[in-house]
């Protein structure tokens, strides 16, 4: 679903909050990619993951995958890792209420946020 929504909007920069393991990043990351040949250029998804187990386990995943040139995980905590102009975007309430974004929340194991900027 994540490929898809990603590929439909033509997505070029995602940021994923909770890499985990990197299976969604995966997904993520070959939208951008696909989306960035079509465009003729680079796509990026910048994933965030607190975890540093994870985060070793992601990039492999990623490697493995052959996507890793389209993604970032930053280790460690989000409002510390990700850009100033990102990390604004972390607050949940405020991308909910700006106007600047259409959010949805897709129900199971307590939901995805998903969010795009208009």
């Amino acid at each position: 679903m994540c490929h898809l929504l990603c590929r439909s909007i033509r997505a070029r920069t995602v940021v994923e909050i909770g890499t985990s393991s990197g299976v969604s990043t995966i997904y993520l990351a070959a939208a951008v990619r696909d989306v960035g040949i079509d465009a003729g250029e680079d796509g990026l998804v910048i994933g965030t993951e607190h975890e540093p187990g994870k985060v070793n386990i992601a990039e492999k995943n990623l490697a493995d995958a052959g996507v890793d040139e389209h993604a970032e995980i930053l280790a460690g905590d989000l409002l510390e890792t990700l850009p100033p102009r990102l990390a604004a975007l972390a607050d949940l309430d405020r991308v909910r209420n700006s106007g600047d974004f259409v959010s949805v929340t897709v129900p199971g194991q307590g939901g995805t946020e998903i969010s795009m900027k208009v």
